[in-house]
Order: structure tokens, then C-alpha cells, then sequence
């Protein structure tokens, strides 16, 4: 059974951080900022690095990234919705509901920082090509994976499909009852 703990994580600077009309739209707890945009940014860099000397003092490595990129990416501190990664290797990358956070997913940042931690990528499974569908499947934003039970839960979303939430337990070898799909309204 696959242990649950690290003592590497990725954490990727706010240096775009802000309020994303695209997403909250669909994403009752965001609401628009009252204060400058740009001094809340700066207290989410300051209070990232600061996490980053606490993480590191206590003997997590933090790999960081950002975004060479002119794109606005107020969501791109939450890389959990655009990949995640599996043991021996594997890793998925998944469909996102809106355009700009789409922009988010980097395949070679994602490369970069599996190698600076001393890992590999031995599968690469992108589920990307499903938003032309409009079959969407955020990464552990949409999914509660509970690697030690092999369990995995969703509710239905915008950004959760009940057909990709299948088909990624089918890869994931995920048995039927321990599969837990759900409505529930707000």
C-alpha cells in the first residue's frame, strides 16, 4: 500500500495571484477583492516565501515554480487542478474548465521540476483533449483520492464529469464500491 507522505512538495509563487473572473463565475467562495490587487500580491509572495523558509527548516524540500509567461494566471498557485502524480511515475493531466486557467498547464515546467526532484516521469497521461468535449475533470480539485483505502470521491460539478471520474478510476484501478460519485446542491 502507498504511503500518504512527503517530505517533497511543489508550491508555485503567487507571482500572478489575484481575483479570476473566468472562475468565479462557477466558484461561490471567491469573491471579488476589495483591496488593491496589487498589495495583495505582494502579501501572498511575502507570505509564500515566508512558508517556503518554514517548510524548508523543517525538513521539506519545496520545489517552486512560476510562469515565464505575459499571461494573467490568478489561479496558477493551485497546480493540483492541471496534474497530478502517481506512483512509479505516472502522471495525469486534466481537463479545466475555463480558458485561462487552461494556460496554467506546462508540460516542461512539470518535467523541470520532477527532475530537480529526483524523479521520473514513466507515463504521462493527458486528459487535456477532453475539453473540446466538454468533459472536464479538475485534478484533485474535483477528486478526494484516498491512496491508502484505493478510494476515490466526487461530487458533480461544472468542473467534475461523472464520465471522466470513471475513466479515471478505471485507469487507476479503482474498484466499482470503492468509487463514490455524488450530487449534492449548494
Amino acid at each position: 500500500m502507498p504511503a500518504q507522505t512527503t517530505n517533497k512538495i511543489l508550491m508555485v509563487s503567487p507571482d500572478t495571484f489575484g481575483y479570476n473572473s473566468e472562475t468565479a463565475v462557477s466558484n461561490t467562495f471567491q469573491n471579488k477583492p476589495v483591496d488593491d490587487i496589487e498589495a495583495v500580491r505582494k502579501k501572498a509572495v511575502a507570505e509564500f516565501k515566508e512558508m517556503v523558509k518554514v517548510l524548508n527548516q523543517n525538513g521539506i524540500d519545496v520545489f517552486h515554480a512560476g510562469h515565464d509567461t505575459e499571461e494573467d494566471l490568478p489561479d496558477a498557485v493551485f497546480p493540483n487542478n492541471w496534474f497530478s502524480t502517481h506512483e512509479g511515475g505516472k502522471v495525469i493531466l486534466y481537463p479545466m474548465l475555463t480558458p485561462n486557467r487552461r494556460l496554467e498547464r506546462d508540460k516542461d515546467m512539470l518535467e523541470a521540476i520532477v527532475d530537480s526532484a529526483g524523479g521520473k516521469i514513466t507515463e504521462l497521461i493527458d486528459l487535456s483533449p477532453y475539453e473540446n468535449e466538454g468533459l472536464l475533470l479538475e485534478g484533485t480539485g474535483s477528486l478526494v483520492l484516498d491512496r491508502k483505502n484505493n478510494a476515490v470521491f466526487a461530487i458533480e460539478s461544472d468542473r467534475t464529469s461523472e464520465i471522466l471520474f470513471n475513466r479515471f478510476c478505471d485507469m487507476m484501478n479503482i474498484p466499482e464500491s470503492r468509487r463514490v460519485f455524488f450530487h449534492a446542491n449548494d
